[in-house]
């Protein structure tokens, strides 16, 4: 069978109407769709219970909903939501309990019993990822027309990629039906549990038997990742999301990286030159704020979170020479401060205490980001921001250019 040629972007607000119905219909053949809905297969109510449930995911701060879309008619064949779970919240079960909560009036055709027991079984699996910062497939479905032609591996393997960069484990709830999928996905059962739908019947043994969700957890795979990125000719750097989402032409990310390394060399050069002119001056040139800042970051994205091979290579001399600006820093420093004894007396407690909670300043900030790329980004660019800054700042102060020289500037 020919494969279809599919795009994955991000889905927004006026994909809603196609996006519910496609869950609508996913959901349809479940089992459990004809305890939970009172008027199964009602087409208006189980739309508008999707549409409540999918307008929530994408209104959702944590979630990106990514769709999967047919190149040829620009069809929209399925769907994803991909939530960052911060470790420190509750979870959003693929379920209905978290939706049927969310209204003070439950609908009529919603079958309250049946959802609340089923969701305090679903509602207990969650302890399993209790405090661990995660991604978790909140809703995940493919057209039934379009089941078992590739996209919705496609679509997984897609947002899976986040998860590897990120180095965070992926969790899930699967149907019965999805669990091999799964499976091959490199998800691995947990724990489970089982509802007896002929109970639920009264027992009239009308077919319904025991229906059994699994929960499941991928690990990063970031050794994979990195094999995948070496054995291909159209080497490029690690994609960040914009990149994912707007996937952009090979020429553009080589240009793009090509831009990125430039800039790393310029700033490895900036660093030496400091150091040489600190020497030349007997005055260092890099404000200590920012040399504080430009440590935390270094040793952040450097070691603890670095997103690839080439950032680590990248960094770590950056804060080995940013160790030598240390030096000639509290070498030349007491000098500059002579006015201030107290500065001057305890430069190396300042820079040290300084570089401590500018790592834990950077630390805590990767923990209000989607990603450490993202992260990065920002911090990175906050640092080049307060740099500049107080370069001018101290310049001004100081009415010379001690430490500094055009060629750096």
């Amino acid at each position: 069978m020919e494969k279809m040629e599919i795009t994955i972007t991000r889905a927004t607000i006026s994909d809603l109407p196609v996006l519910a119905d496609i869950n609508r219909l996913a959901y349809l053949p479940e089992t459990t769709a004809q305890f939970a809905f009172t008027n199964w297969p009602d087409e208006a109510d189980m739309l508008e219970f999707f549409t409540g449930r999918v307008h929530e995911r994408l209104n959702d701060a944590d979630t990106q909903v990514f769709k999967a879309v047919e190149i040829a008619t620009g069809k929209i064949l399925g769907f994803v939501c991909w939530t960052l779970e911060r470790g420190n919240e509750g979870l959003q079960l693929q379920g209905f309990g978290e939706a049927a909560a969310s209204h003070q009036s439950p609908p009529p055709f919603l079958n309250m019993k049946f959802i609340m027991a089923s969701g305090a079984d679903i509602e207990s699996l969650k302890s399993l990822m209790k405090g661990s910062r995660h991604y978790y497939v909140s809703t995940f479905v493919v057209a039934p027309k379009y089941q078992r032609k590739g996209i919705g591996s496609r679509l997984l393997r897609y947002c899976l990629e986040f998860a590897d960069q990120a180095s965070l484990p992926t969790w899930l709830i699967s149907f019965p039906g999805s669990h091999d999928l799964y499976l091959q996905l490199d998800f691995q059962d947990v724990d489970h549990r089982d509802i007896d739908l002929n109970a639920w019947d009264n027992f009239r043994f009308r077919g319904f038997g025991i229906y059994r969700s699994y929960a499941m957890i991928r690990q990063p795979q970031m050794e994979q990742a990195s094999r995948r990125v070496d054995m291909s000719f159209n080497i490029h750097l690690p994609l960040n999301n914009v990149d994912r989402v707007n996937n952009p032409p090979l020429y553009f990310l080589q240009v793009q990286d090509s831009l990125i390394l430039l800039t790393g060399s310029l700033w490895t050069i900036a660093y030496v030159l400091y150091t040489i002119q600190a020497y030349k001056d007997k005055s260092y040139g890099m404000p200590i704020i920012a040399l504080c800042a430009n440590i935390g970051w270094e040793l952040i994205y450097g070691v603890f979170y670095p997103l690839s091979f080439a950032e680590t290579i990248t960094f770590i001399p950056w804060f080995l020479i940013d160790l030598v600006v240390v030096f000639s820093t509290m070498k030349f420093g007491p000098h500059q401060w002579k006015h201030a004894p107290l500065i001057a007396q305890n430069l190396d407690w300042i820079i040290g205490c300084g570089s401590v909670m500018m790592l834990a300043a950077h630390w805590a900030f990767i923990e209000t980001c989607a990603t450490p790329g993202e992260a990065a980004f920002w911090s990175g660019f906050s640092c080049q921001v307060l740099l500049g800054a107080a370069s001018v700042a101290q310049l001004m102060s100081r009415n010379n250019t001690g430490g500094h020289s055009i060629t750096i500037w």
